[in-house]
């Protein structure tokens, strides 16, 4: 097939490039749009009403309607961003959108595709999004989702959120997270699937709290730091935090009235008549992570044992950190760092720990015999010297040690109510 000339005497060799370089030059144009006007940054565009019409039947009503639009006066539209129409007119003459079509206007070009009708168009920015979603830019997704006036996009918001909480860590710790609007903090902060513990959680609201107070021109105050969280410091889940974090973080901060840390040390310690809280006290349970070759499901954050040594006597307290390529990866605090452990060596401690049962913890000078006596907090778990007294003993899992000999009988025993 021979090449074609545009108008200007340059060989193209389709009559897309043709028509993407009558766009861009104006030539011949019978319409003009002015966009923007609501947010304040017009753009003018000179279009051809033929190239138009045969891509959106609205279009072409606009044109060639009952009352069609004259030629000579601009079409105001200031409620789309101009960066957004370019998107529209470069699909209406070439159908694509190529390198323009960004996270930064792709809702506003759905907004685009929905006004005059345009499927393919509207199934180009589903696409961009999905290929397109990840942890360095599901906050500014979502933001975009939530402000968007369409139908579609609380799909996205829930697609969003989905990488937030697979991803939650690095999110927390992004620069992007301290741009979101108090809303999105707020829908964040509520979830109970944050993959991330509650001190990461908290140091984040922190980060946020004092950047919003310089970009808004105030003294990052204990009290100017609580007026721009307004709602979302009371979806942190203080009570959660361990003394120790209690005191280097809302303590140390001032973010916390000391009548409200007064509170939750009395929660946290009253046998009876504790106070009621304005802050959850239900752990967070993370996300599940769904683990290849049928094997069982586990949580973010979950506890449990691991055989790290072949031939040691007792299986490791580590916690689910995520999955990759079919390996759990488990952390012994949180946090770094983070080792990789094969599927087949591993346990869920909720499963192996029971009452009244032998087990090992870490008391200062060494490890212990203990006897198991219940899960006392969401980390704290309440042991027993074997002695007459009988004195407790309250450890965090990641001092407990338990048996091999344990495991087994607890493998054997899951086989034979199974079978």
């Amino acid at each position: 097939m021979s090449e074609t000339s545009s108008p200007w005497g340059t060989p193209l060799p389709a009559l897309a490039d043709q028509l993407k370089l009558l766009l861009a030059s104006g030539d011949m144009s019978d319409v003009q749009f002015t966009v923007g006007r609501q947010y304040g940054a017009v753009k003018t565009f000179s279009a051809h009403k033929f190239v138009l019409s045969l891509g959106s039947d609205v279009l072409h009503t606009m044109f060639h309607g009952s009352e069609p639009e004259r030629g000579d006066i601009p079409i105001d539209i200031p409620e789309i961003l101009p960066d957004a129409f370019t998107n529209l007119l470069q699909y209406l003459y070439t159908r694509s959108v190529d390198e323009n079509l960004t996270s930064d206007n792709v809702f506003e070009t759905m907004h685009c595709a929905d006004k005059y009708n345009l499927p393919q168009l509207m199934e180009l920015c589903f696409k961009f999004v999905n290929s397109q979603l990840n942890a360095g830019n599901c906050l500014l997704f979502l933001e975009k989702a939530m402000s968007s006036a369409q139908e579609c996009s609380a799909g996205f918001v829930e697609k969003c959120l989905t990488v937030v909480n697979a991803h939650c860590q690095d999110v927390l710790r992004s620069d992007q997270f301290t741009l979101i609007g108090r809303d999105t903090l707020e829908m964040i902060r509520q979830r109970s699937s944050l993959s991330a513990s509650e001190w990461e959680i908290y140091t984040a609201v922190e980060k946020w709290a004092a950047a919003n107070c310089l970009r808004g021109k105030l003294d990052p105050s204990p009290a100017n730091r609580r007026a721009v969280l307004g709602n979302a410091l009371f979806l942190v889940r203080f009570p959660l935090l361990t003394d120790a974090e209690l005191a280097d973080g809302p303590l140390k901060s001032r973010l916390l009235l000391d009548s409200e840390l007064l509170d939750i040390f009395q929660f946290r310690h009253a046998a009876d008549n504790k106070p009621q809280l304005p802050f959850p006290t239900e752990p967070r349970r993370g996300s599940l992570l769904r683990i290849p070759n049928g094997y069982t499901e586990f949580l973010f954050n979950e506890e449990v044992f691991v055989d790290v040594l072949l031939f040691c006597d007792y299986w490791w307290p580590f916690k689910i950190a995520g999955v990759r390529g079919g390996d759990f990866l488990v952390t012994r605090d949180d946090g770094e760092p983070v080792v990789q452990r094969a599927p087949c060596k591993i346990v869920r401690a909720s499963e192996i720990l029971k009452k009244n049962q032998k087990i090992k913890a870490f008391s200062g000078s060494g490890y212990r015999e203990c006897i198991y006596g219940g899960r006392r907090t969401d980390n704290l778990h309440c042991l027993f010297f074997e002695n007459t007294s009988r004195s407790e003993l309250v450890c965090p899992f990641e001092n407990l040690l338990i048996s091999r000999v344990q495991v087994a009988a607890w493998k054997s025993s899951a086989a034979q109510s199974n079978g």
